[in-house]
């Protein structure tokens, strides 16, 4: 039984001088079987990876989960700004605020899913509670719990 439903999915544009961006969308599994988030593909972007915050002895540092997201069976995910999220490597030129961009979501489980995502700007951003954000660089005060090297098993908050 596999019901993943992916919602609010979002770009940032990139800044020409960095060549990264962030991805940001929510995913919830309604279905009765634990899943993985294990690859965002584009054919905008050169390389999407997943990655998490987490706090390193009062500084936030950024990391890849080289094994994908954890999805519980009827949890939510939410990937945004300051915790999980998606790294864009080397995005494309026509990854620009105002566009949508095609990418498929690859999971362990559950069938891929080809997903829109808005390319929003990258200049102040505020994400959906209002709070402003500077970009994937910026880590903001949400750090994310640790996660196994093996991956990331989201824990409640």
């Amino acid at each position: 039984d596999h019901d993943l439903v992916v919602s609010h999915a979002w770009f940032r544009s990139p800044l020409r001088s960095a060549g990264i961006a962030g991805g940001y969308l929510q995913l919830h599994n309604a279905g009765s079987v634990d899943d993985r988030l294990v690859a965002i593909r584009s054919n905008a972007i050169e390389r999407v990876e997943i990655h998490g915050m987490r706090d390193e002895g009062g500084a936030l540092r950024m990391r890849p989960f080289s094994e994908g997201l954890a999805l519980p069976a009827g949890g939510s995910v939410e990937l945004a700004p300051g915790g999980y999220h998606l790294m864009l490597i080397n995005p494309g030129d026509g990854v620009v605020a105002g566009r949508q961009i095609n990418a498929t979501l690859v999971f362990a489980h559950a069938p891929a899913q080809q997903v829109l995502f808005d390319v929003r700007d990258s200049v102040q951003e505020e994400d959906e509670a209002g709070v402003p954000d500077d970009g994937p660089q910026a880590a903001g005060d949400r750090a994310v719990p640790e996660a196994d090297d093996a991956g990331s098993t989201p824990r409640p908050r």
